[in-house]
């Protein structure tokens, strides 16, 4: 890879990183609109459309955040079928955690390692499933399960393979809704880019023309 290149990508890193905060990327979408704006109306138009670009981005999930929850959605089944097969041939609950580190992905990995720790260094099971669906609310059928039979002493098995079928079709339905987002989501950027222009086209002239007009009476 050549110099150029190779600065090409850190100026591209930098850049997807700064826009990576909702602060970051409303605060330049702000400045646009003020870029844009003309007269004296230039601060307030660039301070309304910070304003509204931070609203609607910091709802967005961080890229970790979607991360983990795909991952928990993904390995919800498959982790509740280990979990079955742990308890079904006498492991504890800290096999069970132990099992499943070893059976997700890497986002989901470390609660699962760092339950079995505790687990073994006396940590009552029941808090640290709890402590996971926490971290992974789409584990939390999985979670309950283990945390139920830890604190009544009963088998998970039952309730673990109802949390499997019940991940499975949740699984599927998420597809399904992700790709009916995905048209949606593709559109966002261009409503972002494009209401800071539609106001400054069309209401802020108008408001200024009604303000000028009153100024006149």
């Amino acid at each position: 890879m050549s110099g150029t290149q190779i600065r090409f990508t850190h100026v591209t890193q930098g850049f997807a990183r700064l826009l990576s905060s909702p602060a970051t990327a409303s605060a330049i979408v702000g400045v646009l609109a003020a870029v844009i704006a003309a007269g004296t109306w230039r601060l307030a138009a660039g301070a309304t459309v910070t304003i509204a670009a931070y609203a609607v981005l910091r709802r967005l999930p961080t890229r970790q955040e979607a991360n983990l929850r795909q991952a928990a959605l993904a390995d919800g089944p498959l982790l509740c079928a280990v979990a079955a097969a742990v308890v079904a041939v006498g492991g504890d609950e800290a096999d069970v955690a132990r099992l499943c580190a070893r059976t997700a992905h890497a986002a989901l990995a470390e609660f699962f390692n760092q339950a079995a720790a505790r687990i073994r260094a006396g940590s009552p099971p029941d808090i640290e499933w709890q402590r996971i669906a926490t971290h992974a609310p789409e584990l939390a059928l999985l979670c309950s399960a283990m945390s139920h039979s830890a604190q009544r002493g009963v088998s998970a098995i039952p309730a673990l393979m109802a949390a499997q079928s019940l991940l499975e079709s949740e699984s599927a339905r998420q597809r399904t809704s992700r790709i009916k987002r995905a048209g949606v989501l593709a559109l966002l950027p261009l409503g972002l880019f494009g209401l800071p222009g539609f106001l400054l086209l069309t209401v802020v002239p108008l408001v200024a023309s009604y303000v000028q007009g009153l100024s006149f009476l």
